[in-house]
């Protein structure tokens, strides 16, 4: 392991969804990726989950983030096992896309709360939790 951090933006079409959310936004869905296995909170997995992606470069950008330390990673590998099967927060998402925030939940994630926590765990970040992946994936890459 390398510690190798990278943000996978999904742009693709394959749902309504997708089509929604990439008319009034670039990107549908962020992952975030350490050492290769993808980690998110996902509307069509059910929630929190992790699984190697290969990624259609037609459907999907891919932002090269850095090294995250060692202890970072551990202390997000353990907040993954802690949040893993949690459901996806269909309200929040609702409420964003109609430009509402609310709490963030500890027991259910949207996919850019989940990578805004990722990155802050893996690089003592402080990236607000409540920002659209189109925003969120900006904010990340303009970091430090």
């Amino acid at each position: 392991m390398n510690n190798t951090v990278v943000i996978a933006c999904y742009k693709g079409k394959k749902t309504l969804y997708d089509y929604v959310a990439t008319f009034l936004f670039t990107y549908s869905h962020i992952e975030i990726i350490v050492d290769g296995i993808s980690y998110s909170s996902s509307l069509r997995d059910g929630g929190v989950r992790s699984k190697k992606i290969e990624f259609n470069y037609d459907n999907w950008d891919l932002y090269y983030l850095g090294i995250a330390k060692k202890k970072n990673v551990k202390l997000f590998l353990e907040f993954f096992e802690a949040t893993k099967n949690c459901d996806y927060d269909k309200l929040s998402l609702l409420l964003k896309l109609i430009g509402i925030s609310k709490d963030v939940e500890i027991d259910k994630y949207t996919c850019y709360e989940y990578v805004a926590r990722a990155f802050n765990i893996l690089f003592e970040a402080n990236i607000s939790l409540n920002l659209l992946p189109n925003t969120l994936q900006k904010e990340i890459r303009n970091w430090r």
